[in-house]
Order: C-alpha cells, then structure tokens, then sequence
C-alpha cells in the first residue's frame, strides 16, 4: 500500500471544523464561494497495528483522515503536542462510521494522535517549518 507515500487531496467546499486551541491548531479558511483543495494523510489502524506509526509534513493547513478496521469501531482519536495532556482536537469512529476527519493548519512542532480504547497505539506527527 503506497497510501503513506500519496498525497490525496480531497475538495471541500464547506469545512466547519473550528477547534479552540490556545493558538496551535489555527482554523482554516476558504475564499467564499470557491471550493478549496487541501493535501490530506491518511492513517489506517487495524488489529496489526497503526499504518503510518509517524507523520511528518510541513506548516500549512492539511486534512487528517483515520479510517478504523478494528473489529470494534467504537474509538476516540485525540490529537495532543508533544508534552501536553491538552486535546486540540478530537475524531471518534463508531459503529456506524468507521472514517472520521478534520482539517487542521498546526504550529511547527510534535504532535501525538492518542486512542482512548487501544492506548498501545499512537501516531506521531511532526510539523516542520
């Protein structure tokens, strides 16, 4: 699977995905009208574990996409910088969604991906300038 090596870019006409975040996840915005394309990631997680372990990408705004294989969907993505215990923002999987995503625009830094039901599992992201 080359998913990790692509860039999917996915076209959003409306994104209403505001997180207040002390100033790390910054809101991104779009011309009125005009539909705007982001880069995305994609990570996969199954019962053989988290595809890709890390991210690293540049500053600039992208879409997170987590698609959930685990037998049981029911999972809540929190997404935390390095050396803090405070969520910028949450994703949730259930039963009757198993893909959930969020555009988000993050300060330089390391980022980690937390799973409230399978703690084992991570994902690091790091953003460079």
């Amino acid at each position: 699977m080359a998913l990790r090596s692509q860039l999917i870019y996915i076209s959003l006409f409306l994104l209403a995905t505001t997180v207040s975040t002390r100033g790390q996840l910054r809101p991104i915005t779009a011309p009125t009208g005009q539909p705007v394309v982001f880069p995305s990631e994609v990570v996969i997680v199954s019962r053989h574990g988290v595809y890709p372990p890390r991210i690293n990408r540049p500053q600039g705004p992208f879409v997170l996409h987590i698609e959930n294989r685990f037998a049981n969907h029911e999972e809540v993505f929190t997404l935390v910088r390095d050396g803090s215990t405070t969520a910028l923002l949450q994703l949730t999987t259930s039963r009757s969604k198993a893909r959930d995503y969020a555009a988000m625009d993050l300060q330089p830094g390391l980022y980690h991906l937390q799973f409230r039901n399978n703690p084992k599992f991570s994902v690091d992201i790091a953003i460079t300038n």
